[in-house]
């Protein structure tokens, strides 16, 4: 670009201060345009990148609340402390009558095991009284 009173080598003649002003101008409009262009294609970068995001953000969310139903699901399944001790204590007392059921059931084996000794060693005297009677 030539300056205000220089000669254009090609053409021989000299550029004005007006045509100076005009060249500089268009290349700054020029300049201004190619600006604006490559800030529209900044822009929809921008804009189509903040759509992924807010999308993948979505889909992270949707997975959360999933998981979040998934716990609450879960935990009306589960009992409460106050229920575990009840059903605990429910559990202790039917051991306990199991128990004390198989201890009479033992003790009556026991009574039926002396019935028999008894009648056992009253057979055993019977016949030892009987051997002396006969010699």
């Amino acid at each position: 670009m030539l300056m205000p009173g220089e000669t254009n080598k090609s053409t021989g003649t000299e550029v004005s201060l007006k045509e100076y002003f005009e060249d500089k101008f268009i290349a700054s409009e020029n300049a201004r345009v190619l600006a604006l262009e490559a800030l529209t294609i900044r822009l929809d970068g921008t804009e189509k990148v903040t759509e992924l995001s807010r999308a993948a953000m979505d889909k992270r969310l949707e997975g959360m609340n999933e998981f979040r139903e998934a716990l609450k699901d879960q935990q009306k399944n589960f009992i409460s402390r106050q229920e575990f001790d009840l059903v605990v204590a429910d559990i202790r007392v039917l051991r306990e009558a199991k128990a004390s059921l198989e201890g009479k059931a033992d003790q009556s084996s026991v009574n039926n095991v002396m019935l028999l000794a008894i009648i056992g060693i009253f057979l055993s005297i019977t016949t030892i009284v009987v051997m002396f009677v006969r010699h």
